[in-house]
C-alpha cells in the first residue's frame, strides 16, 4: 500500500479514536480511557500499521474498526499492569483471608461443642443459646427484609421443629471453616483470567487480556469481529507499546508476541 493511502489510513483512525474521546467527554464518563486515547493518538505513527491490518482484515467495516479500536483502549485501561498487580495482591489477599477463616472458624467450633459439653454435663448453664433461628432473628434486626418476608416463616418453623431438627452452631462454624479450607480464588471475567494465567506478572499480562477480549466481541458472540480475528504479532506488538506507552528500552517486537503465543496457545487457546 503506498504512503499516502497509509496517512489517510492514520487520519481515518485518528478521526475514530477522536469521536470515541468526543462522547466519552460529552458524557463525563471514562476519563482514564480518554487518557490511553491520548496516548494512541500521540503514538499513531507506531499505530500506522495496526489501523492498516484493522482496515485491511475487517474490509473497511467502519463498526468493526471501531470496536476493535475501543477493545484495545478498553484493555489498555482496565487490564495494564499496574492495575493487574492489584489484582494479584488481592488475589493474595484473599487467599490469605480464607486460611485464616479455616483456621479460626475451626477454633470457635471446637470452642462451641466445648460450651455445649459443659452446658449437659456440668451443673451449671451458660446463657446462651443454640437455637439457630433465634440467633438468625437476633442477626436480623436491622434487616427489613428479613422482617417483612422471612421472620413470621423462620419463626413459625422454629417453633415447629426443636433444635434436633436444625444443625448444631459448632456445624455450622465447621462448615464455615471447610467452605473456606476449599475455595478457589475465580476471577470475574474471562479477560483478567486469561490476564493471570501466569503467576509472575509481566506487560505479556495486556496482551492476554487483549486476545480475550477481540474473542468476546466475535460475532458468535453477539459482537461485531469476524470470528477468530487476530491481528499479526507484529501489530500486537506495536499495539502494547504504544496502548502501554512503553519507553525506547521496553519496547517488544513480534517475536515476544510469537513466543507469547506458543506459550499459551493450550491455556487461552490464542
Amino acid at each position: 500500500m503506498a504512503s499516502e493511502p497509509k496517512t489517510n489510513l492514520r487520519e481515518y483512525c485518528r478521526s475514530l479514536l477522536l469521536k470515541e474521546k468526543q462522547d466519552r467527554e460529552d458524557n463525563n464518563i471514562l476519563p482514564s480511557e480518554c487518557a490511553i486515547i491520548d496516548i494512541l493518538l500521540a503514538r499513531q505513527l507506531e499505530m500506522a500499521c495496526v489501523y492498516e491490518e484493522l482496515y485491511g482484515k475487517l474490509s473497511g467495516n467502519e463498526l468493526a474498526i471501531k470496536m476493535a479500536l475501543s477493545v484495545i483502549v478498553s484493555c489498555a485501561t482496565f487490564w495494564r499492569p499496574e492495575h493487574l498487580k492489584e489484582v494479584r495482591e488481592r488475589k493474595k489477599e484473599l487467599c490469605e483471608v480464607n486460611q485464616t477463616i479455616e483456621k479460626l472458624a475451626s477454633e470457635l467450633a471446637m470452642e462451641l461443642a466445648h460450651r455445649s459439653h459443659l452446658n449437659e454435663v456440668a451443673r451449671l448453664w451458660s446463657d446462651t443459646t443454640d437455637d439457630i433461628c433465634e440467633l438468625i432473628e437476633r442477626a436480623s434486626c436491622d434487616n427489613q427484609h428479613f422482617q417483612m418476608f422471612l421472620k413470621e416463616d423462620l419463626m413459625y418453623l422454629g417453633s415447629r421443629f426443636d433444635t434436633k431438627y436444625w444443625p448444631s452452631l459448632e456445624s455450622i462454624v465447621m462448615a464455615i471453616s471447610r467452605d473456606a479450607d476449599g475455595a478457589e480464588i475465580i476471577t470475574k471475567d474471562n479477560l483478567t483470567a486469561a490476564a493471570l494465567v501466569s503467576n509472575r506478572p509481566s506487560n505479556a499480562d495486556f496482551l492476554r487480556a487483549l486476545y480475550r477480549g477481540f474473542d468476546n466481541h466475535f460475532l458468535s458472540h453477539g459482537g461485531g469481529l469476524p470470528d477468530g480475528f487476530r491481528l499479526s504479532d507484529a501489530a500486537m506488538a506495536s499495539v502494547m507499546n504504544c496502548a502501554l506507552n512503553l519507553r525506547p528500552d521496553q519496547l517488544i517486537d513480534a517475536e515476544y508476541v510469537k513466543g507469547l503465543r506458543q506459550r499459551d496457545r493450550e491455556k487461552i487457546k490464542i
